[in-house]
C-alpha cells in the first residue's frame, strides 16, 4: 500500500479531485472481491444448514450465528488482537482461521470433491502462516501519505525508501485501539522521534521547544491556575512542563484514548517516579468525557 501511494504521486500527481478517485478505485479493487465473497457466505451456509435441519429452523440458527460472530468479531479484532498482536499477526491469523473455517465446513459436507477442497484450505492455512510476507515496521509507520511531498519525484520510490531507512532506528512500536505508535532513532542528529499513525508528532530535538512552550502558556495565561486537563498525550513533554508547576495546581489530568502512548513517551522523556500526587491519567476520547461530565466536577 505505500508503494502503491507512492508511485501514484510520483507517475500520475492527481489533482485534489483525482486523489479522491484513486481513493476510491484503491478500495473497490482492494474491498470489492472481499465483500463479493462474504456475500455468499451467508446463503451458502443457510443452504448447508437447511438441507439438514429445515428451512424454518435454520435461519434462526444462521442469523444467530451470523449476528454474534460479527460482535465477537469486531470486539476481539479491535479490543484483543489488534493491541495485543498487531496489525502484521491479526491479519495473517485472520486470514489463517477463514481458511481452517472453510476447511471445517468443506469436510462437514462430506463430497468427495469438498473433502479435497478442505486439505487444500489446511494446507493454505500453514502456508499462511509459514510463508507470510515480511512486514516493515519503518515503512508502514513512515506516513507516506504526508512526507511523500519531501521527496524528489526523479528519486522516486528508491528515494523514498532511503529516506524512511537511512538515519532511522527502531525503538519501540505498537498497535493499539486507535492507532499505531512508534519511536525512532535518528543517530545523525541524535534525535528521538515519535510518529502517529505514520504522523512524527514529537522529537527529542527539532520541535522540543515548542513542546516545552505549549506546557506553559496556558498556565501564564490564567491567573490562578488550579486545575489542568490536558487532551492528548502524544510525548508528554508538554505535560511534563505542566507538572513543573505542580505546587500551583490542586489537580489535572491527561486525558488520551490511546494507552500505547504511555509506554512510547518514557522512551523521551525522564519521568519523576514520584510525579505529582494530583495526577489522573484517563484513556477516553475527550469530546466523549466532556459530553457525559463537566471535568471541572467529575475528574478525580
Amino acid at each position: 500500500m505505500p508503494r502503491l501511494f507512492a508511485e501514484t504521486y510520483f507517475r500520475l500527481d492527481p489533482s485534489p479531485d483525482g486523489w479522491f478517485l484513486v481513493q476510491l478505485g484503491v478500495s473497490l479493487v482492494i474491498m470489492f472481491p472481499t465483500t463479493f465473497a462474504l456475500g455468499w457466505v451467508f446463503p451458502l451456509v443457510l443452504e448447508l444448514a437447511g438441507a439438514r435441519r429445515g428451512v424454518a429452523a435454520s435461519v434462526g440458527r444462521v442469523y444467530a450465528a451470523n449476528t454474534g460472530g460479527t460482535i465477537l468479531g469486531a470486539a476481539a479484532g479491535g479490543f484483543l488482537l489488534l493491541p495485543h498482536w498487531g496489525v502484521n499477526a491479526t491479519l495473517v491469523a485472520v486470514a489463517a482461521g477463514q481458511a481452517l473455517l472453510a476447511a471445517w465446513v468443506a469436510y462437514g459436507v462430506g463430497v468427495r470433491r469438498r473433502t479435497s477442497m478442505a486439505g487444500l484450505c489446511v494446507a493454505s492455512a500453514i502456508a499462511l502462516v509459514v510463508l507470510r510476507p515480511s512486514w516493515d515496521v519503518l515503512l508502514m509507520n513512515s506516513g507516506v501519505y504526508v512526507s511523500i511531498q519531501d521527496i524528489d519525484r526523479k528519486a522516486g520510490w528508491r528515494g523514498y525508501l532511503e529516506r524512511v531507512r537511512k538515519d532511522n532506528q527502531l525503538v519501540y512500536a505498537r498497535d493499539g485501539l486507535t492507532s499505531s505508535v512508534l519511536v525512532g532513532f535518528q543517530p545523525l542528529s541524535d534525535n528521538l522521534y515519535l510518529a502517529v499513525n505514520g504522523k512524527t508528532d514529537a522529537s527529542s530535538r527539532e520541535d522540543l521547544e515548542t513542546q516545552i512552550v505549549l506546557g506553559h502558556l496556558p498556565l501564564l495565561a490564567h491567573p490562578d491556575p488550579q486545575r489542568v486537563l490536558v487532551i492528548g498525550l502524544a510525548s508528554g513533554i508538554s505535560t511534563r512542563e505542566a507538572e513543573l508547576v505542580q505546587d500551583l495546581i490542586d489537580r489535572w489530568a491527561t486525558l488520551d484514548p490511546e494507552d500505547r502512548l504511555d509506554l512510547a513517551r518514557r522512551l523521551l522523556i525522564r519521568l519523576d517516579p514520584d510525579g505529582a500526587q494530583t495526577q489522573t491519567a484517563l484513556l477516553n476520547d475527550a469530546n466523549a468525557l466532556i459530553a457525559l461530565q463537566h471535568w471541572l466536577g467529575g475528574i478525580r
